[in-house]
Order: C-alpha cells, then structure tokens, then sequence
C-alpha cells in the first residue's frame, strides 16, 4: 500500500543508500533550508527594509515584539546585547537555528512508528491545553475587566445627584399615584388633556372589560342572526 500510495516515501525508506532517491538526513537539511533561507530574506527585504518606516510609526513585527515583549528573556538579552545594525542578522539567525533543531529529531518519526504516534499526541495535547488556557486567560480576564468597568459605570450612575432614586419603586411617581410636574418654562401639551391620568390603572382596567365583554356580546348577536337567516 505505501509502494502505491505513498511511492517517495517507499523509495527513501527502502532504497539503498547510494541511491540517487534515497536522502539521507544532511540532504533532507539542505533541501529543506534552502526554501527556508529565500522566505527568510524575501521577507527581510519585503518588511523589514521596504516597511521600515511603518514600522518605526509602530507597525509591529516579530524582531520588534521580541524587542519589547521578550527583553529580559535569554534571547532577548542575547538580541539586544550585539550592536544595533546587527541584531536583526542574530534574530533570523536565531529563527534558522530553531528550524534547524525542529529539522533533526524528524528522521525518527520518519522510520519509527510508536515514536511518530508518541510525538503527534504529545504535539496534540500541547495543543489542546494551550488552547483551553488561552480561552480562560485571556477571555475569562477580559470578560471580568469589561464586568468591572460595567459595574462601576453603574455605581457612578447611581451616586449621581440627577439619578439618585430612579430604581427606588417606593419612590416613583406613578407608584405613589401623582403625576410627574413638568419643569418649569415647559408648554403643556393640550392634545393629552383629555386622556386619563396614569395614576388610574384599576379605571382603565375596568373600561377595556367594559370594551371587551361589548365586543362580545355583538358578535354573539351578530351569529345568532346568521344561523337563523340560514335557517329560515
């Protein structure tokens, strides 16, 4: 099945060793950097050179993160303690070496099965962990930051003078049965004179099943004179 499916695979690990198909793990590093090494500085030239000044405005980038994030890590240490024109070179060097130690440990889970599987699943648990606590950590204090500056905005509106007893329902106009009095210097709206006042509820209550049992009783009539239409 691997000889049909996977024929690069089968030709390396079962390939002599003076094959022209079989690579050996120098091969595999030099393949491997030599793509590494055009992204590296395609990408030296493209942001940090062409974009140097964006990021001297405050655009971010890794070097610049590492700089003020990760300074009194070892490697920032190790970054900043070299000369400004070069440590830039000694960050993507840095970043070469870290391929490159992720580069050897892979002829083993290439040829050994229960390292690989042992290796994805410690991969996948990082993961997985990593991630739940970054949705704690980082959502979970967010959330409790906005949570607080949401209650103390409700304090603050409640310790004001303006507002000072408009939850109390004890205190409430309608509840005490008075209307409102209408600051001074407004018109008064003659259009609301004839409505009832709102300090009548039981009143109001009281025409609507006025209203409804009418309402009713017509459309009772109004059936019975149908049926007898119908009847006759």
């Amino acid at each position: 099945m691997q000889r049909e499916r996977f024929p690069a695979v089968y030709s390396i690990k079962y390939s002599d060793v003076d094959a022209p198909e079989h690579y050996s793990l120098g091969a595999m590093v030099v393949w491997a950097t030599v793509p590494y090494a055009i992204w590296q500085l395609s990408y030296h030239f493209l942001i940090t050179v062409r974009r140097r000044e964006k990021i001297a405005a405050g655009r971010p980038t890794s070097f610049t993160w590492l700089r003020r994030s990760y300074a009194k890590t070892f490697l920032g240490r190790l970054v900043l303690r070299q000369p400004e024109w070069l440590q830039e070179p000694t960050f993507m060097l840095i970043q070469y070496a870290y391929a490159l130690l992720t580069m050897v440990p892979c002829p083993i889970w290439f040829w050994y099965r229960w390292a690989s599987a042992t290796f994805l699943m410690v991969v996948f648990t990082w993961a997985t962990y990593n991630g739940a606590t970054f949705y704690i950590d980082v959502f979970g204090k967010r959330m409790e930051r906005e949570l607080q500056a949401l209650r103390k905005d409700v304090q603050r509106w409640q310790s004001t003078p303006d507002n000072r007893g408009i939850g109390d329902e004890s205190r409430s106009p309608l509840m005490m049965g008075a209307s409102p009095a209408a600051p001074a210097g407004h018109k008064r709206d003659e259009s609301l004179e004839g409505l009832p006042p709102l300090d009548q509820p039981a009143a109001l209550a009281k025409e609507d099943s006025k209203a409804s049992a009418t309402a009713v009783e017509d459309s009772t009539a109004a059936g019975e004179g149908m049926r007898k239409r119908d009847g006759n």
